[in-house]
């Protein structure tokens, strides 16, 4: 009799019971995409803060609650709302000092006596944190996501009832030079706002805040965020970012995040799934109530303000180990629906419940972010024709792979896809191992197109460690690393997985930081605890 993984976690001491959540029970969150370059307001409107809907096609700014996805799926998303702000006014590209480049302004609430009030339209013009943030009405922070080179998603979930509006400031150092965006915002349903802010300069620094109107100027904000676009298409320099996995409720308030976010040298975050554990959520209400438990936890409020994020799901978003072709359809359409309204993550404009996607970071590095979890088919695992991915997600991987210019392919993966040794064996099912048809699939491609420098990043076993694929022959040439866990009961079978294959594990929650050059090939990785101790470090050059 095969063992279930939770039974195999409690076996272990990995993991308890997790909590559950809710999702929403239909379909797309769709975002408004919002262009930075044709922001065509005059000095005046900049100078009071008023906008005057030029090109937005609707009273009183943005709705980015079009297709909210509460009311029922659809195909696709939303048509976008396209504004340009390349002509924003020169008295806005004085520079202000925005504090420290770390996310530990991004939730700065200053002294009341630096505060707005209603009767100052121009307080924040350049200076957000002369508006005091109100954690009531925004009690998530905010969150930046699926960063391009010239495009980013941001995100906040707003409970007042006020008029609101989103700033996006271009950033030279730790400096704000310019306001390049100002735009109404209309909350979907649930206070969910993604708005896709698009006419970006690639490789730059952004802050962004949502602020409450009230009269003429403003009563509060939201935390700041930050975020950094993607390099240029034809760029080569040094990229560095980190992840994590597994960020169960019982990690608030999450001190690897904080240190994480603290940090300021890091471009971009990857979470690999488990960010927030929703088992036995089944409606919209229950999931919800997950995932405010952990978004409004400190770690995760300064994590998500702090940096932009590319995220992926693993099974507790929905539930534990949650089959696909028995679980109810419903709980995984909110589940799923969930998932989309906390992230700012793009939808897909053909298939909007679509997870997996790419992003390329100049010619530095490619990420592909995976769904290991929703296609899968478990009825097919031990025949020739498995189905771990979709046919059309293996498909898009093998092609993007084989095409991609980047130096370096990161796939982030939720779930790990190295041949684990002794007690893992009992839950192999639950990943690639268990899928072996594909997984020989996608592993034999990388290796007869000769795809270099692929490395595998994941989650799931509440571990941290960087292993071969193989303890022997050709595959001992591709690393995964394995990121987490961010917050969570660590997995006492890590001092099994031992030299030469595997190089380092801990149990110990953590962050892993990643630092590609593609000058000298390298890519250093380094783990990090939530005290800020370097729990391994090693620098790998490409063979």
């Amino acid at each position: 009799m095969s063992l279930s993984r939770r039974r195999f976690l409690k076996l272990t001491s990995v993991a308890a019971g997790a909590a559950a959540c809710g999702a929403p029970e239909g379909g797309p969150d769709s975002s408004v995409t919002v262009d930075a370059r044709v922001d065509a307001r005059s000095d005046a409107e900049q100078d009071t803060g008023v906008d005057s809907g030029v090109d937005s096609g609707v009273d009183s700014g943005v709705d980015s609650g079009v297709d909210s996805g509460v009311e029922g799926p659809t195909d696709s998303a939303a048509d976008a709302v396209v504004v340009d702000a390349r002509d924003a006014p020169e008295e806005s590209s004085t520079p202000v000092d925005a504090g420290p480049d770390s996310a530990a302004d991004a939730s700065i609430t200053p002294d009341a006596s630096d505060a707005s009030d209603a009767s100052d339209p121009d307080a924040g013009a350049l200076d957000p944190t002369r508006i005091a943030e109100e954690l009531a009405a925004f009690p998530h922070a905010v969150m930046a996501g699926d960063a391009t080179d010239t495009s980013a998603v941001v995100w906040t979930r707003y409970v007042g009832s006020r008029p609101l509006v989103l700033r996006v400031f271009e950033m030279m150092g730790t400096r704000l030079v310019r306001m390049v965006l100002e735009r109404d915002v209309t909350p979907a349903a649930g206070g969910f706002v993604h708005v896709d802010v698009a006419g970006l300069t690639p490789g730059t620094r952004y802050q962004y805040v949502f602020l409450q109107r009230e009269g003429a100027g403003f009563r509060s904000r939201s935390a700041i965020g930050k975020v950094r676009t993607a390099i240029a298409s034809d760029a080569l320099e040094v990229v560095t970012f980190a992840g994590t996995s597994c960020t169960h409720q019982r990690g608030r308030p999450f001190p690897t995040l904080q240190h994480a976010a603290a940090r300021g040298d890091l471009d971009f975050f990857v979470h690999t799934g488990d960010h927030v554990y929703c088992d036995g959520a089944a409606s919209l209400a229950e999931f919800r109530v997950k995932y405010d438990e952990n978004w409004s936890s400190a770690g995760m409020r300064a994590l998500h303000s702090g940096m932009g994020l590319y995220c992926t799901l693993d099974d507790h978003e929905v539930d534990n180990d949650f089959n696909p072709e028995r679980t109810a359809a419903t709980t995984i359409a909110n589940g799923k629906s969930a998932y989309f309204e906390h992230r700012a993550q793009r939808r897909d404009s053909v298939d909007a419940q679509r997870i997996w996607r790419s992003f390329r970071w100049g010619r530095t590095l490619e990420i592909f972010m995976l769904d290991a979890r929703t296609e899968r088919r478990p009825s097919t695992r031990s025949t020739p024709g498995a189905i771990y991915l979709s046919r059309a997600q293996m498909d898009w991987l093998k092609a993007s792979l084989a095409s991609s210019t980047a130096v370096f392919k990161f796939i982030a993966n939720s779930v790990p896809i190295a041949n684990f040794p002794g007690l893992f064996d009992i839950q192999a099912q639950d990943r690639w191992e268990g899928y072996a048809a594909q997984r020989n699939e996608i592993l034999d491609f990388i290796d007869a197109r000769r795809v270099d420098n692929v490395w595998w990043l994941s989650g799931d076993f509440h571990l941290g460690t960087v292993a071969q694929l193989e303890p022997s022959g050709p595959r001992t040439r591709i690393r995964e690393v394995l990121m987490g866990p961010g917050g969570n009961n660590p997995n006492l079978l890590f001092p099994t997985l031992v030299a030469p294959q595997f190089e380092f594990s801990t149990g110990t929650s953590n962050y892993t930081v990643l630092r590609a050059d593609p000058m000298a090939r390298t890519v250093e990785v380094t783990f990090v605890s939530g005290t800020g101790a370097t729990l391994f470090t090693r620098r790998y050059t490409a063979t």
